[in-house]
């Protein structure tokens, strides 16, 4: 609903406006208006109201700004990333891609979005994607490679994501990545990665889809399976300068992927690492295992001890938790 979102661009300064004067400003019916709020308030934004005042969005979020975002973009990124779309809500920002692949779009195409109405992450998992809180990003990239040759490549994204945010705050030592790409704080997800790819001959085209959680909205706030970057560091970093930073360390770290393969990024995740040296257990199906988490191979295969055997696990096989028991 357009006239929704230029309502939401129109309250994004925090203040009262009334219903007349928004209804002036954009041309349209206090009917119209009317109905773009309740749209917002079905979006779970917290539109207040107050007779003879107006309408106000109560603790606003900074909105999604392309000529932003591309600013802020370093040489490298803006040569290789050659379109930005940016949009108010989608089903997901992958699917945005995917369906645009058929009619040509440019390696490098990126989308984000303030939205989604059916974000999902791997395995078919819901991912919750409240509009203008957190991020939600996606990466066309066409790779010279067959699809086989790319195991690893999603859990470069991961380590994009914590790369950028390092360069921006500092880092508490309980922040890094589950594998393969759930970045987590203290047991609950901060950011997940879903890498879709398809070959192509010779070539792969791979979407690199990112949802990083920013400022949660109250209702997820006490929920202990998520947090989010204002949980964590006690202030809300701007959504523009950090889809800009991790655009252009992904820019980067796909360039070195190319170039030697996921060996090259084994050091960096061992810094990451938060299942090394853990109890963990792995369902596949109706069936569960339990190993010792022994960090990734060259290919990203996570390494298991079980037993006297170290079995190599694929990202695609498997759902893996950690357990409370730590092996020295």
């Amino acid at each position: 609903m357009q006239v929704a979102y230029e309502v939401l661009h129109l309250l994004s300064d925090g203040k009262f406006h009334s219903g007349t004067l928004l209804a002036q400003h954009l041309g349209v019916s206090r009917s119209s208006i009317w109905k773009g709020i309740a749209f917002l308030r079905k979006l779970e934004l917290p539109i207040q109201s107050v007779t003879g005042r107006g309408y106000r969005w109560f603790a606003p979020t900074e909105l999604l700004h392309k000529k932003t975002i591309m600013a802020a973009l370093t040489p490298k990124a803006q040569e290789c990333l050659g379109r930005l779309d940016v949009v108010n809500v989608v089903t997901s920002t992958n699917d945005y891609l995917i369906q645009r692949l058929a009619h040509g779009i440019p390696s490098g195409t990126v989308c984000v979005a303030e939205g989604q109405t059916a974000g999902r992450g791997r395995m078919g998992r819901q991912w919750r994607s409240p509009i203008a809180a957190n991020i939600y990003l996606s990466l066309y990239w066409r790779l010279p490679t067959k699809l086989h040759d790319l195991s690893g490549l999603s859990l470069i994204a991961g380590l994009a994501v914590l790369e950028a945010l390092k360069s921006l705050v500092i880092l508490p030592p309980d922040l890094g990545i589950k594998w393969p790409n759930d970045i987590w704080y203290q047991s609950a997800k901060l950011a997940g990665i879903l890498t879709e790819s398809i070959g192509c001959g010779n070539t792969t085209d791979v979407i690199i889809g990112i949802g990083l959680n920013v400022s949660m909205p109250s209702a997820e706030k006490s929920n202990p399976l998520w947090t989010s970057l204002e949980n964590i560091f006690g202030i809300t970093l701007s959504r523009n300068q950090l889809i800009a930073q991790i655009l252009n360390v992904l820019v980067d770290l796909l360039d070195c992927f190319q170039q030697q393969g996921f060996a090259a990024f084994m050091p960096l995740w061992a810094d990451y690492d938060l299942l090394f040296n853990k109890t963990i257990q792995l369902s596949h199906e109706q069936l569960t295992q339990v190993g010792i988490a022994k960090g990734v191979n060259q290919r990203g295969e996570l390494c298991v001890q079980m037993g006297d055997t170290m079995k190599a696990i694929r990202s695609g096989e498997v759902s893996v938790r950690p357990q409370e028991k730590v092996i020295a």
